[in-house]
Parts: structure tokens; C-alpha cells; sequence
């Protein structure tokens, strides 16, 4: 009996543990559902919802992360140029998710701050001052919410 209930006991932690890490996790496909944009003064525009008025087709982009990290953008037929979507690599690490990709020959990298709130990936970007200055806004912090597709 003894027998019967550690190995219960250990199945219940491996089991426990899995889903925590595999909840953990980008990968697979996801949907974007917000964009937020923080400026300093407080105000908030969902940048989603402003490019969807420009191009809707935007809205029905996925994004599916492999597990050999690479980031891969679907795009919906006549939405925009396949060699428009940029291509990228991603590296999770210690909550931070970190993008490299490719524009022209140089590598940009990108560090976001990431959370997986139920089947939500949440990013969060703060601006420090000297973005703004290059940037010459006033941006605070950028927030951006996918959904498991």
C-alpha cells in the first residue's frame, strides 16, 4: 500500500508540474487581441485596433511559435507581401522573451517582460528616456495580449 501511494504521489507532482511548465510556454499558435500603448501623460491607444483601420485583413494574422524558436507569421491571402512579415527567432527566458530578427542584414533584438494569465501571453515593453528621444515620443509602456488560436 505504502508502494501504491508514493508512486501515486509522484505521478500527482510529474503531472502538476508538466502542465505548469507546458502553461508556461509560447509555443503554438496565437492570435493578437491587443496592442496598448501608454503614454507618460497616461493615455492608452489599442495600436491593434488603429492599423485594422488602415489594413482589416490585420485582424485575422496568426502567430505560431515552434519549438525550435522560430516566430512564424501567417498571413490571411492578399493581406500584404509574404517578404513584408519579418523573420524571427525567440528564446524564452526567466519571464523575459526575447525576439531577433531580421531586417535587411542587420539582426534587431527585441526584450519583452512575458505572463501567461489563463490561455492569454501577455508582453509588456517599458519605454526608458532615451527611446523616446531617438523615438521622439512620449510612450511609457507597451502591453501586447495574444490568445491561444
Amino acid at each position: 500500500m505504502k508502494n501504491k501511494l508514493i508512486q501515486f504521489f509522484v505521478f500527482v507532482t510529474f503531472f502538476i508540474q508538466y502542465n505548469l511548465v507546458s502553461a508556461q510556454s509560447p509555443i503554438g499558435k496565437w492570435k493578437l487581441v491587443s496592442e496598448i500603448l501608454e503614454n507618460q501623460d497616461g493615455t492608452k491607444k489599442d495600436m491593434k485596433l488603429e492599423m485594422q483601420k488602415f489594413k482589416p485583413c490585420l485582424a485575422n494574422f496568426t502567430y505560431e511559435y515552434t519549438s525550435g524558436g522560430q516566430l512564424i507569421t501567417s498571413v490571411p491571402p492578399g493581406c500584404m507581401a509574404a517578404n513584408l512579415v519579418p523573420i524571427s527567432t525567440w528564446k524564452l527566458t526567466n519571464h523575459k522573451i526575447i525576439f531577433n530578427q531580421k531586417e535587411g542584414k542587420k539582426i534587431i533584438t527585441t526584450i519583452y517582460e512575458v505572463t501567461f494569465p489563463g490561455d492569454q501571453m501577455v508582453f509588456s515593453y517599458e519605454y526608458s528616456p532615451a527611446e523616446n528621444k531617438i523615438l521622439h515620443s512620449k510612450s511609457k509602456k507597451l502591453t501586447i495580449t495574444y490568445k491561444r488560436a
